[in-house]
């Protein structure tokens, strides 16, 4: 471990995102460059043996060979020879990396010593509630954890049984949010048109306690607020603090990113929320 430490020191200044830490190994000197989605990481020899990284659509097919021992395996085999790695494959690869190791960490440092690591808050386990895990799944990969830890936690310390209520939500979808109250009956329930709300990039949630399978939205009013601190522990912005039409069912996490940073980088990687780099 301190030989890969100071391996990483070496360049530290660089690691301004999760991919720019995951280049540190793979191709150092490609490090600092995790934010440019169509720059060139891998090719000729290097982008043939890394089928990992293998993520345009007909990149590959799967074909067979045998291996040393003398049997036949299955392989991916790159449809074009003189393909190219992209970092934005990278990104998808170490972003599945890191949300699979994230409920691991605890076993894999014990060396397994302890057999039964019990699971706790922090796991990234999945919710009480199918629904809620659901709306997770279409979250930005980023904060879909974050998101998992929040509702259990509230459920462990407090006993309070949360449901993602709102997640991901599409420009039409929120254009008709904003249109009640203006245009559409209704009263008025966010000043946000399409591209002007965090939901619209998988970074933000809404959210409400369950008692009997139900929402009671008049003790919504008293619940809210005792579930805030929690949500801000795991790094949320919670919507109740806000001066102007406070939502306090909302909370995001935005890593600094402006909206008009993410409309851009939403454009520039195919209306793709979670290709978004943060």
């Amino acid at each position: 471990m301190i030989y890969v430490e100071k391996h990483l020191n070496k360049n530290k200044s660089k690691y301004k995102t999760l991919t720019d830490l995951y280049l540190a190994v793979l191709y150092p000197s490609a490090s600092g460059h995790g934010s440019e989605r169509n720059y060139i990481v891998l090719d000729g020899a290097s982008y043939l043996s890394n089928p990992l990284f293998y993520k345009e659509k007909g990149e590959w097919e799967y074909a067979t060979k045998v291996n040393k021992h003398g049997k036949i395996i299955k392989y991916k085999k790159a449809t074009n020879p003189n393909g190219k790695t992209y970092v934005w494959e990278i990104t998808e690869v170490a972003q599945d990396v890191y949300n699979k190791g994230i409920g691991k960490k605890v076993k894999e440092f014990t060396c397994n010593l302890i057999k039964d690591v019990p699971k706790k808050t922090g796991d990234c386990l999945d919710t009480w509630d199918d629904s809620t895990n659901k709306k997770i799944g279409k979250l930005h990969p980023k904060i879909r954890c974050a998101v998992k830890n929040f509702i259990n936690d509230v459920e462990k310390t407090m006993g309070i049984k949360l449901r993602v209520i709102q997640g991901l939500r599409t420009y039409a979808e929120q254009n008709a949010l904003y249109a009640q109250g203006r245009t559409k009956e209704g009263s008025k329930v966010t000043n946000a048109k399409g591209g002007q709300s965090n939901h619209n990039f998988g970074l933000a949630i809404d959210v409400a306690e369950i008692k009997n399978g139900k929402i009671d939205w008049n003790e919504q009013e008293k619940i809210l607020p005792k579930i805030a601190p929690i949500g801000k522990k795991w790094g949320f912005e919670w919507g109740g603090d806000w001066k102007s039409l406070k939502d306090k069912p909302h909370f995001e996490m935005t890593f600094g990113r402006s909206l008009s940073e993410l409309r851009k980088l939403y454009e520039e990687n195919e209306k793709d929320h979670t290709k978004i780099s943060l």
